[in-house]
């Protein structure tokens, strides 16, 4: 019996066209595993690789987010009897000896996830530490088994069923931006520690530069922050002003979009406002 559900979660991308494929195809025709696409791209697609043994794809053009596609997994995990879960973007650059790092993980009540390195050029993404406000002089996180709160982009991350069980699955209030701090920050509370694994992967995280995001995006991410630390981590909620400030007057004078630097100002305002 597979014992793990690796998700993929894609938008407005060929499957054909995602690194994910040849290196899926390759596990699972030496691997017992079971694959879910997620597909939250406007029309739905076709391709061989979903006609395989234990590949599900599923398409919903409503793109309700990662949440929701997560809850999904986790829900034909219950079904299919699989005791793990790899959450993957449609542009990681994952390697097969991670994936069977985590299918053969041993998952603890103490250790329920494992997460790789992720990397854009030499700049370690993730995992970074938490115990302060995250920004991009954030440290890095090396290998070993993690007590210390950390932070891990939502890719790579394996988890054990049994936490997620604990926890009753993903957080859908954050349906796509800042769902990875909320994990993270829910795993701490729960006095949890994190492995974190010697594998590097490459991982595009385009939401880095202001000059890239699209006002809707950007939006996104600004509700889920607001949302992340005015309700969970609220110790933090005055660092998190003062950010925004900053950015607000770098955005002004780097990036062209004016939408975006008004949106982050509007969200600085309103904060302010509130700030008792």
């Amino acid at each position: 019996m597979a014992r793990l559900m690796i998700v993929v979660v894609l938008y407005r991308q060929r499957w054909q066209e995602s690194p994910l494929l040849p290196i899926l195809e390759d596990f699972l025709a030496t691997q017992e595993a079971r694959v879910l696409l997620y597909d939250n791209s406007p029309q739905p697609q076709q391709h061989p690789f979903f006609d395989l043994a234990h590949v599900l794809y599923h398409h919903d053009a409503t793109n309700p987010g990662l949440a929701s596609a997560y809850n999904f997994a986790f829900a034909q995990m219950r079904k299919t009897g699989c005791d793990r879960l790899l959450l993957l973007d449609q542009d990681t650059q994952l390697t097969k000896s991670y994936m069977e790092e985590v299918a053969t993980f041993s998952f603890t009540d103490e250790i329920p996830v494992v997460v790789p390195r992720l990397f854009s050029g030499q700049r370690q993404l993730s995992p970074l530490a938490a115990g302060e406000y995250i920004d991009r002089y954030s440290k890095p996180i090396g290998s070993g088994v993690q007590y210390q709160r950390v932070m891990a982009v939502n890719s790579g991350c394996g988890i054990a069923l049994a936490y997620l069980e604990e926890i009753g699955g993903f957080n859908e209030a954050f349906p796509l931006d800042f769902l990875d701090h909320w994990f993270f920050w829910r795993l701490f509370q729960a006095g949890k520690a994190v492995a974190v694994s010697q594998e590097k992967m490459t991982h595009d995280l385009s939401v880095l530069y202001y000059q890239q995001v699209s006002t809707s995006r950007y939006q996104s991410i600004l509700a889920g922050e607001t949302l992340f630390y005015q309700q969970y981590d609220r110790e933090l909620l005055p660092r998190h002003r003062q950010q925004l400030l900053r950015r607000w007057m770098k955005q002004f004078l780097t990036v062209k979009n004016r939408q975006i630097w008004r949106l982050t100002w509007q969200a600085y305002r309103q904060l302010k406002e509130e700030q008792p």
